[in-house]
């Protein structure tokens, strides 16, 4: 008998970026960094400094970084949710002698991965992006998860997202799925890890990532009708065009309706 995942309709995102939004102890000292050091570009302030979220890209890439100042608490580390982000450049070489320069320690596997920590001590693998064009997506996040293989039947067989090809360079050696472009790898969280803290700004970290669909009204209804429980209804209007569900271990996935991408 064919399996579910293969015969299933596939999670219609339309929409090659699937956007990571990380909350911060200091936004503009994330922004510094991923901007001076990493290469994004700062697009747009969503509220006011301080108090914001910062949006910036990097090809098709969008890294929204939420400065929740004093309303979170750190994370140890030893939770799940963010494990690593892995950011794929033109010119690691260029990329590693910025953050050599302003103090970064050098750990280098081989000659095209470059190990490190952004001010808030998130993992970040940033890799040679041979072959990859100036648009293409270029940031791919790794899950740490209390039940690896639970978290990936909640992405494969329940929000139904295509499985990435074994092997990709992008995922390291995690399992994973596609999310428009990007990867999503998930790997075994430290023993012991607890999941998020109640509410939604639970650690500092990843906090929720962001898909653009054509309809999230109906597939607000179709997730009823799997069983998937929306977590917030995020436009407070009934309207159901923002909406977030999550995973087993406490990770949000947002849902906007494509018209609503411009407003954010």
């Amino acid at each position: 008998m064919p399996d579910a995942v293969t015969t299933a309709e596939p999670l219609p995102l339309v929409h090659p970026a699937t956007e990571v939004v990380v909350v911060c102890r200091s936004a503009p000292a994330m922004v510094d960094f991923y901007t001076r050091v990493l290469g994004f570009r700062e697009r747009t302030l969503v509220g006011r400094p301080g108090a914001g979220i910062y949006r910036l890209t990097l090809g098709r890439s969008v890294l929204q970084l939420a400065d929740a100042g004093k309303r979170v608490p750190d994370n140890d580390g030893g939770g799940v949710g963010l494990a690593e982000l892995t950011v794929a450049v033109h010119d690691i070489d260029e990329v590693l002698g910025r953050a050599l320069a302003r103090g970064a320690e050098e750990t280098v596997d081989g000659v095209t991965v470059w190990r490190a920590t952004d001010p808030d001590g998130n993992a970040l693998r940033v890799m040679a992006g041979d072959g990859l064009t100036e648009s293409a997506c270029r940031l791919h996040v790794s899950l740490a998860a209390a039940d690896p293989a639970a978290t990936l039947d909640f992405y494969r067989r329940r929000l139904r997202l295509p499985e990435a090809t074994a092997g990709d360079p992008l995922l390291a050696d995690d399992e994973g799925v596609l999310a428009g472009d990007m990867r999503i790898g998930v790997r075994p969280a430290p023993q012991g890890a607890s999941p998020f803290a109640d509410g939604p700004w639970a650690a500092a970290g990843l906090r929720y990532l962001v898909g653009f669909v054509h309809d999230a009204p109906a597939l607000h209804a179709t997730f009823s009708g799997r069983d998937i429980r929306p977590v917030m209804d995020l436009r407070n209007d009934g309207s159901k065009d923002a909406f977030a569900v999550a995973d087993p271990d406490g990770t949000w996935f947002e849902f906007v309706s494509l018209s609503g991408k411009d407003s954010r």
